[in-house]
This record gives C-alpha cells, sequence and structure tokens, in this order.
C-alpha cells in the first residue's frame, strides 16, 4: 500500500527516532513517545512483509464479532480531526458525519465519510464495531478518507485512507489505547522488548510505540485463535500484553474464552461492557540504555494468576498461567519470595517453563 503523508508530530524524545521508510504502511502516531536505538532494528521480525506480514494472517484468524451501530446523531466536522483535514486537503467534503452507539458501549464514538472514501457509513462501522471494546472507548473519531492505504492517529483521532484491513484498525487504536494509559513507554514494557529477540514485523523495529500496536495485533489474533503461530521470541512482549490490568482488557478476554467455549456447544455470548476509561497522568519514562534496564518496572501491570489446574505441579501452592509473571523483584506475590529468582511455591504450567529476563522479570514462557 502507498503510505499517506505523516502528519505533523511533536518534536521527538532523545535519542530522535529515525523516519519510518516510504513504504510504511503506518505514519507515526504522536499519541505516545518514542523510544529508538539500533537494538529495534537489529531484532528480527517474526512476520516478515515479504511472507504477507501480519496483514496476510488476516484471513486466516477468525473474524472479531462486530457490534452493530444501535443508534445514529448527527455530528460536526470539527470531530472528524485533529489539526489537519485530510478531506478537505483532498478536495472532497463528508457526506456523513455520524455519532454512533454500540450495544456494549453507551458512548458514543464519531465516524465520519468523505466523499471518494473506500468505506460507506455501515462498512466503517461494521470495521470498527470489531475492534475491542478496550480499544474503541478510547479512540473519539474514525474518518475514511480517499487514498491508497494507510492510517495515523493523534490526539486518539484515526484518519484511514483508502481501504485497510482489520489489523489496522486494531494498530490505530491501539495508538489511542496507548496515548490514554501510557503503556508501551512502561519499565516492564521495554524490558520485555529488550529482552525478546524479535518483534512482530519491520514496522514494529521502528519504535516501541508502533511495536507495542503490533504486539496488540498479534495478541489478538492468538487470543481468537490459539492455534495461529506465536514464536516464542515475542513472547515476553505479547505476555506484558496478556497481563495488563487497565479497565475492560482482562474481562475482554474472558469474554472471548466465553465465545469461544459457547461456539463449541452452540451457545452464544456477548462481551461484557465496560466503562470508557479516562485519561490518566502523564509517566515520564526512564532513558532505557540497550542493555537491561536496572531500574525498578512501574505499575500499571500486573500478573493475573490462572486458577491452579487439576494437575498441578509437584509441591507448587500456586501454578500461574502461561505468559505470567514467575519470578524476579517486581510486583512480589509476597515479600518473603522477591528476589532474582523464581517466586519459592509458584510454577509454570506443564506446557511452559519460568525464564529469566532480568532480575526484575522472570515470565512462564511456551517450552519448545
Amino acid at each position: 500500500m502507498t503510505p499517506s503523508p505523516s502528519p505533523p508530530l511533536n518534536p521527538p524524545t532523545t535519542p530522535s527516532p529515525t523516519p519510518a521508510p516510504s513504504s510504511t504502511p503506518f505514519p507515526t502516531s504522536s499519541s505516545a513517545p518514542a523510544v529508538q536505538t539500533d537494538t529495534f532494528l537489529d531484532k528480527t521480525p517474526a512476520y516478515p512483509d515479504d511472507q504477507g506480514g501480519l496483514s496476510g494472517f488476516t484471513p486466516l484468524a477468525p473474524v472479531l464479532p462486530n457490534q452493530t451501530f444501535q443508534s445514529i446523531a448527527s455530528g460536526q466536522v470539527s470531530d472528524c480531526f485533529y489539526t489537519t483535514d485530510e478531506c478537505a486537503d483532498a478536495g472532497s467534503q463528508y457526506s456523513s458525519i455520524a455519532r454512533v452507539t454500540y450495544p456494549d458501549n453507551p458512548t458514543p464514538v464519531t465516524l465520519c465519510i468523505c466523499q471518494g472514501a473506500a468505506f460507506t457509513l455501515n462498512s466503517l462501522a461494521q470495521a470498527v464495531g470489531q475492534v475491542p471494546l478496550f480499544l474503541r472507548t478510547t479512540v473519539k473519531s474514525y474518518a475514511a478518507v480517499p487514498g491508497g492505504g494507510g492510517a495515523y492517529t493523534i490526539a486518539s483521532q484515526i484518519t484511514i485512507f483508502g481501504s485497510n484491513p482489520q489489523d489496522v484498525f486494531v494498530h490505530e487504536s491501539t495508538h489511542a489505547f496507548d496515548g490514554t494509559f501510557q503503556l508501551s513507554d512502561q519499565q516492564a514494557y521495554l524490558q520485555a522488548l529488550y529482552a525478546d529477540s524479535c518483534v512482530p514485523d519491520e514496522y514494529a523495529q521502528n519504535s516501541n510505540v508502533e511495536c507495542f500496536a503490533q504486539d496488540m495485533v498479534v495478541f489478538l489474533y492468538y487470543l481468537w485463535n490459539p492455534s495461529f503461530f506465536q514464536p516464542p521470541c515475542l513472547g515476553r512482549q505479547i505476555g506484558f500484553v496478556n497481563m495488563v490490568t487497565v479497565p475492560g482488557v482482562q474481562s475482554y478476554k474472558s469474554s472471548v474464552a466465553a465465545m469461544l467455549a459457547g461456539s463449541s456447544s452452540g451457545a452464544t455470548a456477548q462481551p461484557s461492557p465496560v466503562a470508557t476509561p479516562g485519561p490518566t497522568t502523564r509517566v515520564t519514562p526512564p532513558a532505557v540504555p540497550a542493555g537491561t534496564p536496572t531500574t525498578t518496572p512501574v505499575g500499571t501491570v500486573q500478573p493475573t494468576p490462572a486458577p491452579v489446574p487439576t494437575t498441578g505441579a509437584g509441591t507448587c501452592s500456586t501454578t500461574l498461567a502461561k505468559w505470567a509473571q514467575c519470578g524476579g523483584k517486581s510486583n512480589c506475590p509476597t515479600a518473603s519470595v522477591c528476589g532474582d529468582t523464581q517466586w519459592s511455591g509458584f510454577c509454570c504450567p506443564a506446557d511452559s517453563h519460568c525464564v529469566r529476563a532480568s532480575e526484575w522479570y522472570q515470565q512462564c514462557l511456551p517450552s519448545r
């Protein structure tokens, strides 16, 4: 796809990120600060672009259940963009501006259709309805404008150029989510990213912000289709996403599990609504060297132990879920087990083992 021109960005943090290549399908978002060093560029893409990238897996992943829009109210042109009216810049005008409410959330989101866009109001509403609720509730507007493909997000307002697959909607909505909760610059995520040997694809090499958005795409593909191939070299990054405890993530995971179980038994379940999250106080991240960070990871994410399986491991008092934290000096369940080791009494499930990433973090990763 030919990318659209990048919107004006805020000055980058030090060190200055290298500009994205011209073939990049997602112009860099200014929703969260980006950190970039050669370490990102050195990491192997798990889903290379020359093999279809992540978009190539879209037909293999199940279609996420969408919410049909429940009500429509008229909106204004100023609701469709933050600083640049891409529709006017394309020499066109908006044919539809609607504040759309979905059954799973009472707060409407603005959908804007520019004349000549690849989406109609109905098709855009369907695509947006397939975005998980915890991501969608952080987005103010989705604007579909003419173009050859690509998208960008500024201040929780998303502009979509031309026709784009569902992973683009997830990627851009994750920028709004990340801009609200500042997850991609959390020390725990940066530790996971530096410890892993690969990133999702070439675009994820650009910065922690873009890598986090692509990690969310991988996480959702795997959540809906456990047979989706997820290489161990991404384990710590995906584990971080899996353990995020900001509003809606864990309840969405539970809803997906219930829906998958219901589909196998012929029953039907729907995602649980969550309240629209408000903005949080900005946390300025410390500088992260190319090596292992030495500061204590900050909060926001906590391990979510799974129920102890009937076939518990040895004398363990608690068997953790795959991808859960199993040791280290951060997020300790009790002071007595805290240390640069696997937590005493806490074990990984039979198909996983506890792997040390740093003195602060060890994680249950799938056995090879």
